[in-house]
């Protein structure tokens, strides 16, 4: 708040070309006194509300993919218009308002598909820059062991890799049935079909990235499936007002109770104003009667969309999608006469996708 500090017409500097020069002193010092005391006169006003959110979806891991926030600001204004020869504020003052919101939100999908670990591994697996594509070294162990028919034995081979193939001989080269089940990383279990005196048994490590026809076709489809990778959304929206030739004066929070009401509210002062604001100006009193008043009330208002969405169908084939709309509106109002005299231009944009 910017206030005036009055003082009467015989100031000190004139005061002293009077005779009876206390008298006027002591009046220009009451009047001083009786300005501070009610803090002066209303000059400006300006207030500003500022408020934001953000959902914790990070803390829940199964939403982790999520981001959502938004904001509010509501800017308050009241400024004192310029008098006329007459004593009274006639010509009014002016106040605005102004709200703005915007929401923000993004689904990364790409995080949600990584909490699967074949997605994971398919996306590695196809992945130029994978370091297991281009580092891939094949290792083997062997042990020779005597086989017993249904008998399991376990092999710790410390290769280090879920990804092998079992290849059991016997002396003479030739192969014997198996069959193996990999328990781990270092381990694996060996089931025998037949007695084998002395098998050797090879346990040799697999590319990760071959793959068979039936696998690659799998691949692709789980790929072109989860082609949706991110989607962005944010929304703004303004909405402002500005009324010229508003008569009460600005007090605590800019309001100053007028005919029982507080003038111009406090809904107004924190951006929340309806549509019919001006008629209910008009109704309860507030707007200046004088037909000089020729500056038109204005409103204002504008919405805009943007989309953004990220498609990977294939590996390294990369579609950026984005998506606008935005609208303008403005409105002059004259309110000097029994009808409110509007005038409305605007304008409106928005993208377009053709086939």
């Amino acid at each position: 708040m910017n206030a005036i500090i009055d003082e009467g017409y015989y100031t000190p500097e004139i005061i002293k070309d009077y005779a009876f020069t206390n008298d006027y002193y002591e009046a220009w010092k009451d009047t001083i006194q009786r300005s501070l005391a009610h803090w002066g006169r209303p000059f400006t006003y300006n207030q500003v509300f500022t408020a934001s959110a953000n959902i914790p979806f990070n803390r829940i891991s199964w939403l982790d993919w999520i981001t959502a926030n938004g904001s509010y600001n509501a800017t308050y204004n009241w400024d004192r218009m310029a008098t006329t020869n007459n004593t009274e504020n006639d010509l009014g003052n002016r106040i605005s308002s102004m709200n703005n919101w915007q929401v923000d939100g993004q689904l990364n999908f790409e995080n949600l598909y990584n909490k699967s670990k074949y997605w994971k591994e398919t996306k590695n697996r196809y992945t130029s820059r994978s370091s297991s594509r281009r580092s891939f070294k094949e290792k083997t162990f062997s042990d020779t062991r005597e086989l017993q028919k249904d008998s399991a034995i376990t092999l710790n081979h410390k290769l280090s890799s879920e990804n092998v193939d079992v290849v059991v001989v016997d002396a003479n080269g030739k192969k014997v049935n198996v069959k193996y089940k990999i328990k781990d990383k270092q381990n694996v279990e060996i089931i025998p079909r037949a007695n084998c005196e002395s098998a050797t048994i090879s346990i040799t490590t697999k590319n990760p990235n071959d793959r068979s026809a039936g696998q690659v076709i799998g691949d692709m489809a789980a790929y072109f499936g989860t082609m949706i990778r991110r989607v962005q959304v944010t929304y703004r929206q303004t909405d402002g007002i500005t009324l010229p030739g508003f008569g009460p004066e600005a007090g605590f929070m800019g309001q100053r109770k007028t005919n029982g009401l507080y003038a111009p509210g406090f809904d107004f002062a924190f951006g929340f104003f309806p549509n019919n604001f001006i008629e209910k100006a008009k109704t309860n009193g507030w707007l200046s009667p004088d037909t000089t008043v020729v500056q038109p009330a204005t409103r204002a208002k504008t919405a805009d969309l943007d989309i953004k969405l990220t498609l990977e169908p294939f590996p390294g084939f990369k579609i950026q999608v984005n998506g606008k709309r935005y609208q303008a509106e403005s409105t002059s109002i004259i309110y000097s006469y029994d009808r409110l005299q509007e005038n409305t231009t605007g304008s409106f944009n928005i993208t377009q996708v053709a086939l």
